[in-house]
């Protein structure tokens, strides 16, 4: 874990994205979290980025959801503008031009490792969310029947505060800081 230039975390998840089939799926994953505002969501056009957000979203959460955004911006063709077609779906192109050159940056790490990191999980993100599941193993959270969650190490016990939630749904498990992370109960 220590060769890659990632946190500790971050490492664990892409270490398990290599058993799960999809390390270049979470290569963009890593590589669009370490950009800080790359999805924007600016105040007086809430209601309007949130639309443009829409198409993206992917019921297993915001992981999945920011890998299916940043999949759009791959796909585009070498003709289009891609600084309108960001700029039309609230997405930073700076931000975006950076993923590159972070995404980059680990995959010749994992040549230099003699990782194959070439295979992609198509449409499976299942498989993403379980890479991550892995290396964030620390802050996830199973709900019990009571309704609270108990924490996976350590065992704690959280209340979670759904008004951060980006939708009403409660999830049957969480990673911390985050609601949206797992799968739905109702």
């Amino acid at each position: 874990m220590s060769r890659f230039p990632l946190e500790p975390m971050s490492s664990r998840i892409l270490l398990a994205a290599f058993e799960h089939g999809c390390p270049s799926d979470v290569i963009t994953l890593l590589a669009a979290l370490s950009v800080e505002h790359l999805v924007l969501s600016p105040a007086a056009k809430r209601d309007e980025a949130a639309a443009a957000h829409a198409p993206f979203r992917h019921p297993s959460g915001d992981h999945a959801t920011l890998l299916n955004m940043v999949r759009a911006y791959d796909a585009l063709g070498p003709h289009e503008d891609r600084r309108q077609w960001a700029a039309d779906r609230f997405l930073s192109a700076k931000g975006l031009s950076q993923l590159d050159r972070a995404r980059k940056q680990l995959q010749q790490r994992c040549t230099r490792l003699d990782l194959d990191w070439v295979p992609s999980c198509g449409d499976d993100l299942e498989r993403v969310v379980m890479a991550c599941a892995t290396g964030l193993v620390t802050q996830a959270a199973i709900k019990q029947p009571d309704g609270h969650y108990r924490t996976l190490m350590g065992c704690t016990v959280r209340d979670i505060d759904y008004s951060r939630a980006k939708s009403a749904r409660t999830f049957s498990c969480i990673r911390r800081r985050s609601c949206t992370a797992g799968a739905p109960t109702s």
